[in-house]
C-alpha cells in the first residue's frame, strides 16, 4: 500500500484486470495504475460511512479471490 492520506495504490500481487472485474461486480470504480496496482481516488468530501463501505467491499473482493486461488 503506497499513499497519501485517501488517495492510495493498493499492489495486489495479482493483475488488477481481475480484480477491477470483481470490484465493477460489487459497484466499486477503481482506476488500474499499472498490471497489479489499483488506485483509489474518493472524493475529498467522502463521508466516514463510504470510507467504511469502501473498506469492506475491497475486503470482501479480497477475500473472494484468496478463496479462488485456494481452490485451485
Amino acid at each position: 500500500v503506497k499513499g497519501m492520506g485517501l488517495l492510495i495504490g493498493l499492489d495486489l500481487g495479482i493483475t488488477s484486470k481481475k480484480f477491477n472485474e470483481k470490484a465493477f461486480a460489487n459497484k466499486l470504480l477503481l482506476i488500474p495504475a499499472g498490471e497489479n496496482v489499483i488506485r483509489v481516488l474518493p472524493p475529498l468530501n467522502v463521508s466516514d460511512e463510504e470510507i467504511d463501505l469502501l473498506i469492506e467491499k475491497l475486503t470482501s473482493i479480497l477475500t473472494a479471490l484468496k478463496e479462488e486461488k485456494e481452490e485451485v
